[in-house]
């Protein structure tokens, strides 16, 4: 699956090279959403939020930048994840902590009324070991993606892509 590639470029970025230790704005999910996928440039992003905290380059053209936020314990962890091709924002992943307020599964699909959400649960690990209720959410027309984990479904994170749509006119 296409949107799977926000995800992985989002978590699995621990080898990220340090970028700035300036002080950026706090990223609030209000301004996070303001950004388009295919329109959105990095002018966009550093004009709300500032400069990242990291930076992975995924290729000489694909880089991803990295936000992180203060958790309620005084620990930094990861806020937010910019993708993009050149100057172009192609994907976009905001983690809420536990101040904010999409906690939930129906919390979010409200936000997004009229979503047509696709569910596809973990499931049995590749050995057949361990089972996972962990949850991801794709709504591909309009690029909107979104993951939970546990029994509690609580929002791990919330994401968005080029939609499916846009793509397959731009690939013709």
């Amino acid at each position: 699956m296409r949107f799977a590639l926000i995800f992985f470029l989002a978590f699995s970025l621990s080898s990220c090279a340090s970028f700035s230790r300036q002080p950026h704005k706090s990223i609030e999910f209000r301004d996070f959403e303001k950004l388009s996928p295919s329109q959105s440039t990095k002018d966009d992003v550093l004009k709300l939020f500032g400069k990242p905290n990291k930076e992975s380059f995924r290729s000489t053209n694909q880089v991803a930048w990295i936000y992180d936020g203060v958790l309620r314990d005084g620990t930094k962890g990861q806020k937010a994840a910019f993708s993009f091709d050149g100057n172009i924002l192609v994907g976009s992943l905001w983690m809420p902590f536990d101040s904010d307020s999409f906690e939930s599964v129906q919390t979010v699909k409200a936000h997004f009324k009229g979503g047509n959400f696709i569910r596809k649960i973990k499931g049995w690990d590749k050995q057949g070991h361990s089972y996972s209720e962990d949850a991801s959410y794709y709504d591909a027309e309009r690029g909107i993606l979104f993951t939970t984990s546990g029994r509690d479904q609580s929002v791990d994170a919330i994401g968005f892509n080029i939609p499916e749509v846009k793509r397959s006119i731009s690939s013709e």
